[in-house]
């Protein structure tokens, strides 16, 4: 009976060091794969859009003040050379701009004149 106990113990030893072994290797692999990515690669989020009133625009960099719940906050946008600009887009006019935020920065990749608000009834 000691016997056997001893002979199953060792079985189970082994087992385990070779689904341990085997595991290792899977392991290494995504290591090397992360460190083979590009270091330089930066985080891109999906476009998204806000409307606002603009507040100043250059060749590098466009402010909007968008209306909160009873509050008003400007939102800094990076203009490159591959943002769109549609209209005639002066500060104080209404206008929407399309997104992204790269490296916690947002780019505009579209900046356009906001249609009017239809008045109400």
């Amino acid at each position: 009976m000691r016997v056997e106990k001893t002979w199953i113990r060792g079985i189970l030893v082994a087992l385990i060091m070779m689904l341990g072994l085997s595991v290792v290797p899977a392991f290494s692999m995504n290591l090397k794969a992360l460190q083979q990515s590009d270091p330089g690669q930066q985080h891109v989020t999906p476009t998204q859009s806000v409307t606002g009133k603009l507040v100043a625009i250059s060749d590098k960099q466009l402010t909007l003040e968008v209306q909160g719940d009873n509050t008003s906050d400007p939102m800094d946008f990076v203009v490159d050379s591959s943002t769109k600009v549609d209209g005639n887009v002066q500060p104080g006019s209404m206008v929407s701009v399309d997104y992204r935020t790269q490296d916690n920065k947002r780019i505009a990749t579209h900046v356009m004149l906001a249609a009017p608000a239809s008045p109400t009834k």
